[in-house]
């Protein structure tokens, strides 16, 4: 008997998604270094945890979760994602970020963000 495949969730979907915006083919490497080259090192993504979003684990059969600390650096590295439609779905993908100003607006708080109460400023 076949077992079907678990569907993608959809914070992991979005992201994936935001990634084929940034890259043309949702492609995660290149994603990863347009983001590593933007965000100091201590954010860094790393190619081996950011692509187990995408694909399901072997072992579990099972999508890994985002982790919020990647999610810090993606916001940090991509200020025009809007992180209300990464994490719950609303609004539109991108936000309007015009000028330095605006992109600290929307970065603000994100460097040096606690990842565990990251969800909690956002709520």
């Amino acid at each position: 008997m076949l077992e079907s495949m678990p569907e993608m969730p959809d914070i992991n979907a979005r992201l994936y998604e935001v990634i084929g915006d940034f890259t043309g083919k949702k492609n995660i490497s290149q994603f990863i270094a347009m983001a590593n080259s933007a965000i100091p090192e201590e954010k860094h993504l790393y190619q081996q945890r950011f692509g187990r979003y995408f694909s399901v684990d072997k072992r579990t059969g099972k999508y890994a979760t985002v982790q919020v600390d990647d999610l810090v650096s993606v916001f940090i590295a991509f200020p025009k994602i809007n992180r209300d439609w990464i994490l719950f779905g609303k609004g539109g993908k991108f936000i309007e970020v015009t000028g330095q100003e605006d992109n600290d607006d929307a970065n603000s708080g994100l460097q040096d963000q606690d990842p565990n109460t990251f969800l909690e400023s956002i709520s």
